[in-house]
């Protein structure tokens, strides 16, 4: 998918600095996992927003929550994948949430039951999500990001 060329322009003449998200998500299922790695891929190859999903941490001898909690002090935006109510990605929500990041929670309207179950659990009611199809849904909800803020 082209990078919308609105968002290109707006960051040339503003002179933003690039977006930094951390990305969260399960491995399963399958097919989500596919959408997000697509998704972060366009993205990063944009030069626009820089994402870092978390198998790509350099994690070797260190604790794997220690360096994600690391990622996420960093970042601009925590973006996450919450299709399976995945209780790692829940807790790091629940820890941008405490350090007041921006967040951008999407949520995978081809499985079946998935916003019902996102909705009934209560802690999550008055946090907003995106639904999406597929990864260029995604990408265009990012980008969207781009045009609401600056980043340094």
């Amino acid at each position: 998918m082209p990078i919308p060329i609105e968002y290109i322009n707006l960051q040339k003449v503003k002179g933003e600095g690039i977006m930094k998200c951390f990305w969260a998500y399960s491995n399963h299922p399958h097919n989500v996992k596919n959408d997000v790695t697509d998704a972060v891929n366009q993205i990063n190859n944009s030069g626009i927003i820089s994402i870092k999903p978390w198998e790509t941490m350099d994690i070797e001898g260190n604790f794997i929550i220690g360096e994600i909690l690391k990622e996420i002090n960093a970042c601009d935006v925590f973006v996450c994948e919450l299709s399976n109510l995945n209780n790692n990605v829940l807790y790091e929500l629940g820890y941008a949430i405490a350090k007041n990041k921006k967040i951008r929670i999407f949520i995978n309207q081809n499985l079946k039951n998935v916003k019902e179950e996102f909705k009934s659990f209560s802690l999550l009611t008055s946090i907003g999500f995106v639904d999406y199809i597929n990864s260029s849904q995604m990408l265009n909800s990012l980008y969207k990001l781009t045009c609401c803020a600056t980043y340094n």
